[in-house]
């Protein structure tokens, strides 16, 4: 008879945790539909600047029936990451307050928001800080600037990765990179820079070899600057110099010069890595309309990821093709 009270009296208590738990979260989502966001998601500032927060629920939600007026409009704001502070913790308006002091070039923060009604809607805003203006040029950065170049167009199969290793060459990596061929400080008894810059047509004075392509004269010239300035592997950010321009991205302003960085090298119309070639609009518009664009630099399971050697483009560069791709993928 215990067994049976028991067993009872677990029934019951689940029943009033469910309960509980949907006052709590909000209303079952078979009845409503919830649309919320939060503006910007993403944004760059110096350390000891403001941002404005702005939460943006729709006015109705929608059941089965009919239309129901929103009976709570409260936005909940939270600073999960990154220190800081907000102006408030409820509203459709914020503050957020970054720290003046970081020692690091460069902090993010993270903001959590959700509708007090069902916290199942939660939303995020993200914000680089820098302890520097993030559109003041600081150099040169490895990881950034230069190791994509030589991913895409020297560390591919049958040239300069590990498993090629073409006259002992491999260039996947800063310490690969450097360990010959390079002289800081010095591009023109830098063999690699000698060869990238070589105007012969012979396959074994220049790189890339004929048929591929030069590498085009802003890499050229962002390998000789990074030599110049002393080859260094220095931690950087990954936002661009001159910042992260989420605001007019354009295929020809924008997107073109992603791909040529980081994916042209290994696909270019002259004998494309894996038969894919993004070289020219047409070509990009396909396999972004098919999903294996997208799926493969955000790195998707059941999509080869892409680019290569264990490479992923900058959140910046990623943001930027989203936003191109969600607008339609015009050809602008």
């Amino acid at each position: 008879m215990l067994k049976y009270i028991t067993q009872f009296l677990s029934i019951i208590a689940a029943i009033i945790l469910y309960s509980c738990s949907e006052d709590i979260q909000g209303p079952n989502t078979d009845s409503y539909k919830i649309v919320f966001r939060v503006s910007p998601d993403t944004v760059n500032i110096r350390a000891g600047d403001t941002v404005q927060l702005k939460g943006l629920l729709k006015d109705t939600l929608l059941t089965s029936r009919n239309n129901v007026p929103l009976p709570n409009k409260t936005i909940i704001w939270q600073v999960i990451m990154g220190g800081g502070s907000l102006s408030k913790t409820e509203g459709e308006n914020v503050t957020y307050y970054s720290n003046p002091g970081i020692k690091q070039q460069k902090v993010t923060a993270m903001i959590k928001a959700f509708p007090k009604i069902d916290v199942r809607h939660q939303r995020y805003a993200v914000i680089n800080i820098f302890n520097y203006d993030p559109s003041t040029d600081t150099g040169i950065c490895f990881r950034r600037d230069i190791l994509p170049i030589f991913n895409s167009n020297c560390a591919v199969s049958g040239c300069h990765n590990k498993g090629t290793a073409k006259e002992d060459y491999i260039l996947d990596s800063y310490m690969n990179i450097v360990r010959k061929g390079i002289k800081p400080g010095n591009t023109r008894e830098s063999k690699i820079y000698k060869i990238i810059t070589n105007l012969s047509d012979e396959e074994d004075d220049r790189m890339p070899p004929p048929p591929k392509k030069r590498l085009t004269s802003q890499q050229i010239s962002m390998i000789a600057r990074w030599i110049a300035e002393g080859a260094l592997d220095k931690d950087c950010s990954d936002t661009p110099i001159g910042g992260c321009d989420t605001t007019t991205v354009t295929y020809g302003k924008t997107i073109i010069p992603i791909l040529e960085l980081n994916c042209i090298g290994c696909h270019s119309n002259v004998d494309p890595q894996g038969k894919i070639t993004l070289e020219g609009y047409p070509n990009v518009k396909k396999l972004v309309d098919n999903g294996k664009f997208m799926g493969a630099i955000k790195h998707l399971p059941k999509f080869v990821p892409m680019p290569d050697n264990n490479m992923k483009l900058s959140d910046c560069n990623l943001r930027q093709l989203e936003i191109w791709v969600t607008n339609g993928a015009l050809n602008n």
